[in-house]
């Protein structure tokens, strides 16, 4: 039964117009970050061009809003046309419906992503020659932003199985993907701030420069609060893909934890709610 519902969403996959522009805008935005990334070290002159490793992971944050945007059309459609009441009809368990949406949303959410990847790594290739980083680090790093991107899937999935208005759906998981990720940048914002500002020189009432000394910044976190702010910039989608999008870091397995967690509590949430949800 299980196989049934995976090939029925499979054939509906590739015809899904939306995952056919998704993974078309990916694959033109692989070529496109990495060759006006060499287009603008030409134009500035560098000696040395170079294939920098954030111009690669571009994709990550546009990654995760599509595929979110994904999951609420995708499973959206099947409550609006009727075929989400007709597999329970011909006996197909809640459960398995549930977990078969999952698996497609997250083998869309891989092929959006090789997407991107494989033009982007060729064309790199071609006008670079190497990238900037270990093949270890590469993987590590493309494998958490697609575990994290599997996290925003299953987040995506829970609206789109719980809410029957395709049209509200939609709004939800592309404001609320957009949310989680901006909650991110705030955070890693807010630890960004320096804990003393600098001396620095101002011209006084005389016209004469004067040195005003170092001063302690009020708006840096301490103590409990930052250990708060650095807890949300590991569990946040947003916290997690600024973190691999900039450098893997030491507790990369920190973030990749934290992203099991969130698929397996909205997968568990998810499945438990529709089981005693009333189909309309």
């Amino acid at each position: 039964m299980m196989n049934k519902l995976l090939s029925a969403n499979v054939v509906r996959l590739f015809k899904s117009k939306l995952f056919w522009i998704s993974a078309g805008l990916m694959f033109l935005l692989g070529i496109w970050i990495q060759v006006n990334e060499y287009i603008q070290q030409k134009k500035y002159g560098y000696e040395h061009v170079e294939w920098p490793a954030g111009a690669f992971f571009a994709y990550a944050f546009l990654g995760c809003i599509l595929i979110a945007v994904f999951c609420g059309m995708f499973v959206g459609t099947e409550y609006s046309d009727g075929t989400m009441r007709n597999k329970m009809i011909v006996g197909h368990k809640r459960a398995a419906i549930y977990a078969a949406n999952f698996m497609i949303c997250v083998l869309a959410g891989a092929l959006i992503t090789i997407s991107y990847i494989v033009p982007a790594l060729c064309t790199g290739a071609i006008l670079y020659g190497e990238i900037g980083m270990g093949a270890r680090e590469l993987v590590v790093r493309m494998f958490g932003i697609w575990w994290t991107t599997t996290s925003v899937a299953s987040l995506g999935v829970l609206i789109s199985m719980l809410s029957q208005s395709k049209a509200v759906t939609a709004v939800l998981c592309s404001v609320g993907v957009c949310a989680l990720l901006f909650a991110g940048m705030y955070v890693q914002s807010r630890l960004s701030e320096p804990e003393v500002y600098d001396s620095y020189m101002m011209m006084g009432e005389n016209g004469e420069f004067v040195s005003m000394p170092a001063e302690p910044n009020p708006s840096y976190l301490r103590g409990v609060w930052r250990d708060i702010y650095e807890f949300f910039l590991d569990f946040l989608p947003g916290g997690q893909l600024i973190q691999l999008t900039g450098g893997t870091g030491d507790h990369v397995w920190v973030l990749y934890l934290y992203s099991t967690v969130i698929i397996g509590v909205s997968t568990g949430i998810g499945i438990g709610c529709f089981q005693r949800k009333d189909i309309k």
